[in-house]
This record gives structure tokens, sequence and C-alpha cells, in this order.
């Protein structure tokens, strides 16, 4: 049996190291929109200090991704790691996220081997993690509903 299909209610919870949980949550769900989900938050000494984390979801998916904020000031901000948010007009994302007060960097353009175009643009949570939004622009609208079953081989 393949992981795929023992998947839960949530397919993919990524963690985020920060040195400060609340001030964190705030930046997440105030100026990126992302959905404070209670049931899945762990205060562990009553101030979210190390070990406590707050799960967040992304608006308007049905919760089956998640980030999950983990006090851990050791790690913060390594920027070992960054996730991409995927947009549908990074021009219009990059602006909005400017409008919040986050400075983000240069729209970059990769051309893919076959023909296909992706953006991408950074920007820093309060901790220094990396967060990338990115748009993809596929040769051919058919191409796209086809990502699915082609990922399902791999496996």
């Amino acid at each position: 049996m393949k992981l795929q299909q023992l998947l839960g209610d949530y397919s993919l919870v990524t963690k985020i190291s920060v040195r400060d949980v609340l001030t964190s949550f705030e930046f997440y769900s105030n100026k990126l929109g992302f959905n404070y989900e209670p049931q899945f938050t762990f205060n562990s000494d009553g101030k979210f200090g190390d070990g406590s984390w707050i799960q967040l979801s992304i608006t308007n998916v049905d919760q089956s991704s998640s980030i999950c904020l983990f006090s851990d000031p050791e790690h913060a901000g390594s920027e070992t790691e960054i996730f991409t948010i995927d947009v549908q007009d990074i021009t219009l994302a990059k602006q909005s996220l400017e409008d919040e007060g986050i400075i983000v960097g240069n729209i970059d353009k990769t051309d893919t081997e076959d023909g296909n175009t992706i953006y991408f643009a950074f920007f820093y949570d309060p901790d220094g993690n990396g967060i990338g939004i990115r748009q993809n622009e596929f040769s051919s609208p058919e191409e796209y509903k086809e990502i699915p079953k082609r990922c399902a081989t791999i496996f």
C-alpha cells in the first residue's frame, strides 16, 4: 500500500521553527490570511514556550495543507527550508504582501524543459524563515489537469 492511500485529513503539515509562537501567529494569520486550528494547538507552559505550537491552514483550501508554528528558537530563521505558496497572479500577490508591509524580492522567471514557466518571489516571516510565492504557467491547460495523474505514476 502506498503512503498516498493512507493519508488522513491533512495531506501535508509543514513545521516552521519560530522564536515566538504568538508573534508568528499574528504574522501568518493577520498578514497572510492563514486560518487558526485550535484543535491542533499545544501550549506547553501556558506561555507558548519551547515545544509549544499553533497549527494554521491555508485559506480557501479544504484544510489539506497546513503549517505548524513550532517554538524552537535555536533553529528559527535558519533559512535552510523554504515553503512556497502557489498563487494565480504573482504580481497581484506580491503587491498584496507589500501592502501589508512585507518586503518581497523581485519576481524571477524559470522556463522548464517542457515549455512551462514558473515565476517565483520570496519574503521572510518575523523569524527570518523564507517563504515563496509562485505562479505556474503551463504551455497548455490540459497539461495542468494531467499533473495529478503523472505524479501518481511516480510512486
